[in-house]
């Protein structure tokens, strides 16, 4: 895609792909190629190759040039730069995005709108603003810059940093509230907040394209993990990413490249029941290259991500001859193959997933089961 803008009296920028043209406004003016932007930094014209310097939000503080530091850059929390170095010849800046002062105003190009760190705020509220209730759309980063980043203008991470490895990546739809109104509970707003309260790293997605942005710009961060629990209300067959509703006719092929080869736990009421459930849970896997698992029963909200049986559905059992199990068994596909059920589904932040492949219970359990 190419597009341009004025960035002075005289000159053009032109933007293809990675690389910049500038143009003079003279008569006789000609184009000419300024850089060449990398992931790990870029080339100019004069034949440098500069390399850029991150913390662990992906905010550029130094840009390396011939073993020699020729820029730093300290930021306000919002990313006002606080100080550099003289003559700062980096136009790129928090958050890895380009900084711009034209018509007297700071901002960075955010892809999705433009961010104006002076006061912390967007140019214009967020695409999906009607999805997010209550919720002021014009806010950066939910006015959380030290904990969250937003790349994009759309999605958000929490407590995700750049080249960790994490057992474990809790993804919530960014209209929580919005879904929670249509079911009449607070169901998924009480699990992110359990979430958050478990130091948990957390993606919120808008819907499956923008999931599939995330994924991509966190696997190019350095970035990984094994694990990736997609939190949603849900019914037989079905559950929501974002505000695009997931079934087993559903197009999920975007999200391949950042999943395959992972394991995929939708938490969502009965998103693995009945056939409905068998055909969600074969169509993900197969589209994904992952292995996904789906709950067969009502899952309870707040999980921990400590270990616990905290996604069994609990209730008074008729016989002790079902055991606990009934409360919290799941269906598993691996890669497009038929669902195996599977039992005391469990994780942990950094120990992984565990389960149970057959029927287990012990008297202890059963005990339990009839006392309540």
């Amino acid at each position: 895609m190419v597009h341009s803008y004025t960035t002075s009296i005289t000159d053009t920028r032109y933007y293809v792909g990675p690389i910049e043209f500038v143009k003079g406004s003279g008569k006789d003016a000609r184009l000419t190629v300024d850089r060449v932007n990398l992931p790990w930094g870029y080339f100019r014209a004069d034949g440098w190759d500069n390399v850029n310097l991150t913390d662990y939000q992906g905010n550029i503080r130094a840009v390396a040039r011939n073993s020699y530091i020729i820029d730093h850059i300290d930021y306000y929390p919002y990313g006002l730069p606080k100080a550099s170095a003289p003559g700062s010849v980096s136009r790129y800046k928090y958050s890895g995005k380009e900084f711009e002062t034209r018509g007297g105003l700071d901002f960075y190009d955010f892809d999705a709108r433009l961010q104006l760190p002076a006061v912390g705020l967007f140019s214009r509220p967020d695409p999906l603003a009607g999805d997010n209730p209550g919720v002021n759309t014009y806010l950066y980063c939910n006015a959380n810059p030290i904990m969250l980043i937003d790349p994009t203008g759309e999605y958000a991470f929490e407590n995700i940093k750049e080249g960790e490895e994490y057992k474990v990546i809790a993804v919530f739809p960014s209209n929580y509230k919005k879904l929670d109104e249509a079911e009449g509970s607070h169901a998924l707003e009480n699990t992110y907040k359990a979430a958050q309260e478990a130091g948990m790293p957390i993606m919120l997605v808008d819907n499956i394209e923008d999931f599939a942005t995330a994924l991509n710009d966190f696997a190019e961060s350095g970035s990984s993990t094994d694990i990736f629990t997609l939190n949603s209300h849900g019914n037989d067959g079905a559950f929501f990413i974002g505000e695009d509703m997931v079934n087993a006719l559903t197009d999920v092929s975007a999200l391949k490249e950042g999943l395959a080869a992972t394991n995929v736990v939708i938490i969502a009421c009965r998103a693995g029941a009945n056939a409905e459930g068998d055909a969600l849970l074969k169509s993900f896997s197969k589209q994904t290259q992952s292995t996904v698992i789906g709950s067969n029963n009502n899952i309870p909200s707040r999980y921990a991500y400590d270990g616990g049986n905290g996604l069994s559905y609990k209730q008074p059992l008729p016989t002790p001859i079902y055991g606990v199990n009934k409360g919290n068994d799941f269906k598993m596909s691996g890669v497009g193959q038929r669902p195996v059920t599977i039992y005391n589904v469990a994780i942990h932040k950094t120990k992984g997933l565990s389960w149970d492949n057959g029927f287990k219970f012990r008297f202890s359990d059963i005990w339990n089961s009839w006392k309540q």
